[in-house]
Formats: C-alpha cells, sequence, structure tokens
C-alpha cells in the first residue's frame, strides 16, 4: 500500500503518553493516506505490544542513540512522501491537522515544510479531548526564512512540522553530531531548499510530566556554540547576520556566566566574543554576577526561552 503522510514518533519509555500521542493520529479525518511509525529507541517499557495493539509500524533501536538518530530512522522507512514529526509526549489537539498540512505541501510544490504555531501546555493531570474540525486556519508563506533563522528560531520543535521526505533525505536529516539544538540546525539547512509555510493555529498539545527531558541551560548553551560554529559562514555572511553572531555570542557569556558554566571543553574557536571572553573569564564574571547587574539581567531576560532556569540555577 502507498501511503502518502508518514508521522514517526521517536519514543524511550513514556508508554501511556505515547498512546495519547497515537490515538490523536487515529482520530485525523483525512483523504490521505497516513501510517504511523514508532521508534523505539531502546525502552524498557513494552512498545512493541502497544504499536501491535494499534497496528502502529515498530522499529526498534538496538541501542540506545537518540531521539534525533531515531527520527532518521523512522524517516529512512518511512513510505510517505511526506513526514510528520510528532514527540511522544506530544499530540494532536485538533483532528484535521495532517489534512491541512498535506493539502498545503500538495498545492504549493515548491514548499518544503509546514510548521504550526507554539505546542499548547497541559499539565498531567487534565484530560484533554481532541477538538473536532475548526475552521481552516490562515496559514502564509514566510519571507526570507533562512534570514529570520539566523535571528531566532522561530520554529522550535519537531513536533508538529511536515516536511517533504526528499527534501529531508537529500540534507541527510537530523545532524546526531550536534549536542542539542538539532532542531535549529535542520531548520536552517531545510530553508535553503524552498519555501517554508506558517500554519497561525496551535495544533499541537505537549504534555507536562515528571519524566521529560529536561531544557537545561547548560543544552542551550552548548547547542547553540555548536550551531553558531557549524554555520560560521552563514553567520558571517553579512553585516546583518553577523549582527546576529554576535547577539547569541553575547547571550552564550551571559548565561554560561550566571550558571558557571565552564566552555572550554566546547568547541568555540571560530566566535571572536566567546574567545575574548574565555581570555578575560574571571573579570567579566565577577562584572555579571555583580548584584546589581544580576538583578538588571534577571528583570531583562527572566522571561525569555534562551535563559529559562538560568536565574533558578
Amino acid at each position: 500500500m502507498s501511503f502518502d503522510v508518514s508521522v514517526v514518533i521517536p519514543v524511550f519509555n513514556r508508554i501511556n503518553l505515547l498512546k495519547m500521542a497515537i490515538e490523536s493520529i487515529l482520530v485525523q479525518k483525512t483523504d490521505f493516506n497516513v501510517e504511523i511509525i514508532v521508534v523505539d529507541d531502546h525502552s524498557t517499557d513494552d512498545i512493541e505490544a502497544v504499536c501491535k495493539s494499534y497496528s502502529c509500524r515498530y522499529i526498534l533501536n538496538n541501542n540506545q542513540k537518540g531521539a534525533n538518530h531515531a527520527r532518521n530512522l523512522g524517516v529512512k522507512n518511512a513510505f510517505g512522501r511526506f513526514i510528520t514529526f510528532l514527540d511522544s509526549d506530544d499530540f494532536f489537539i485538533t483532528n484535521n491537522v495532517i489534512q491541512l498540512q498535506a493539502d498545503t505541501m500538495t498545492r504549493d510544490s515548491e514548499i518544503v515544510m509546514i510548521y504550526p504555531d507554539k505546542r499548547e501546555v497541559f499539565n498531567e493531570e487534565n484530560s484533554v479531548e481532541i477538538k473536532n474540525t475548526q475552521a481552516e486556519p490562515v496559514i502564509h508563506l514566510i519571507s526570507d526564512p533562512q534570514k529570520k533563522l539566523l535571528r531566532i528560531d522561530f520554529i522550535g520543535s519537531y513536533s508538529g512540522v511536515m516536511v517533504k521526505k526528499c527534501k529531508f533525505e537529500s540534507i541527510e536529516g537530523c545532524d546526531v553530531t550536534l549536542p542539542a539544538r538539532q532542531d535549529w540546525d535542520l531548520w536552517l539547512r531545510m530553508s535553503r531548499l524552498g519555501k517554508i509555510a506558517h500554519c497561525k493555529a496551535q495544533l499541537i498539545g505537549y504534555r507536562c510530566h515528571q519524566n521529560q527531558i529536561s531544557k537545561l541551560p547548560v543544552n542551550k548553551i552548548v547547542g547553540t556554540l555548536a550551531i553558531l560554529n557549524k554555520h560560521y559562514e552563514l553567520f558571517s555572511s553579512s553585516i546583518l547576520t553577523d549582527f546576529w553572531k554576535q547577539i547569541h555570542s553575547i547571550k552564550i557569556i551571559l548565561a554560561a556566566s550566571l550558571c558557571s558554566i565552564d566552555m572550554r571543553e566546547s568547541e568555540f574557536s571560530r566566535l571572536p566574543l566567546i574567545q575574548k571572553y574565555m581570555k578575560k573569564k574571571k573579570s567579566i564574571d565577577h562584572t555579571i554576577n555583580n548584584k546589581i547587574s544580576k538583578k538588571l539581567l534577571r528583570i531583562c531576560f527572566n522571561h525569555s526561552y534562551f535563559f529559562k532556569g538560568v536565574f533558578d540555577s
């Protein structure tokens, strides 16, 4: 049987949350043929039994290799021409997600990916009911997406993003060598291949739970360093992109200093501001961690994604 859409779910344990993710796919109202691929990253839970009960395709990693390796493996084995990513602790909150995204990708062959608004957060104890199809949301094309992605990762999580399989494979998928922020790296590389569309609606729910992977400040710092180094030429290609490179470097310095994170083990040799910081680290840290400076920085950055958790560490 041929498929139009393959939904790829990487999972490590989280068996009850996985069931919610799968069920939110099964209730989708769509004319497209859809397959569900669950890639088990060597769980201790019986993920295979769950997949059999829902008639999902099941792929097992014999060794734990991480979610991005699992995504690549899922795409490699997918039959669909479009791939939708869904994390195991996320779920579709409306039943028209696949239809409207695949429709959009089909209408314009130059679109290489489409993404929804940020996820809606649900507490662990909240009951969730998948909404019936709502009025079709506004979909618009992002102008110069690569330039905007150099400033900020406005797409964020993999969940709910649909990509063309052939385009994903042409750039060899997720970079499993990066320590963090692999999603931002993927969007930067995909943005070179064609148009990016935005579905202006919350289509994805995120379940807060005790076993979620923590967004530690060190992951953001090391991951951002890796992105700046990997795409150094791109960030240095113009006055504007170089400006954003400096801004990202400043954020890294501030967060690393506030969290007392040692970056000597990280690759930062190509970043002039980071080099200067490392040479005068002691005096700069003293200034940044001054009581007044810290208070001002908390006011400025306490609600920023990048600095979330920094002031509580």
